[in-house]
């Protein structure tokens, strides 16, 4: 099973790095991806994504003009490989355990559900 986190961002790096921060027990484990969309930002979040991206290999990371957030979490889930998503705003924290997560979708991975 694989979990994507959506982040969408646009000059807001501060709020970010919050973000990141949260999900740092999720990087480099193959059950999560975490795809951040970035509507071209001027305050050097693309210089600090490819940094992070070096040391973990399942970050994704977007960088192109939008037509606004929800256009944006649109190109997240175009990019997304996951069998879930959860949006998380540049901001958000994830404060839940990574076994948490797992153990609540495993119920369901075969249903007919599309929402949660």
């Amino acid at each position: 099973m694989l979990i994507s986190i959506i982040t969408v961002v646009k000059n807001d790096l501060v709020r970010l790095k919050k973000t990141i921060s949260s999900l740092n027990r999720f990087y480099n484990d193959k059950s999560f991806e975490h795809i951040i969309v970035d509507g071209i930002s001027s305050d050097n979040t693309k210089s600090f994504i490819t940094n992070i991206q070096r040391d973990n290999n399942n970050i994704i990371y977007n960088n192109s003009s939008d037509n606004g957030i929800y256009d944006a979490m649109n190109k997240g889930v175009k990019l997304s490989r996951g069998d879930f998503i959860i949006f998380l705003n540049a901001g958000d924290k994830l404060i839940i355990k990574k076994n948490s997560i797992i153990s609540t979708l495993e119920k369901f991975i075969k249903t007919e559900i599309n929402i949660i």
